[in-house]
């Protein structure tokens, strides 16, 4: 059986928290709801959080031409240190 808040008391006690401090705050654990207006809150529709993105599209993009040049840089080294390990390899067996 769901629990409607009819038997709040009876679940959970209430903190007594009837005074207030000096700065007017009080305890809002200590506050009770009779739950006459829950079907007003509890039917309302909210919009979709994601409706301002439903129609997004991302922008074309490219990379900055340095990460372009360092992209070729990087390929370029791994084809010359792989021809300079063959080059190294054959210069230690020489020795």
């Amino acid at each position: 059986m769901p629990d409607y808040g009819e038997n709040d008391p009876g679940v959970l006690a209430r903190e007594d928290d009837d005074s207030k401090t000096d700065n007017g705050w009080s305890n809002p654990l200590g506050w009770t709801d009779d739950g006459t207006d829950d079907q007003y809150v509890v039917n309302m529709e909210f919009k979709s959080l994601d409706a301002p993105y439903a129609s997004y599209e991302p922008r074309d993009w490219r990379y900055d031409d340095n990460i372009i040049d360092s992209m070729e840089s990087e390929k370029d080294a791994k084809v010359s240190v792989a021809s300079s390990k063959e080059r190294w390899a054959k210069e230690e067996a020489d020795r």
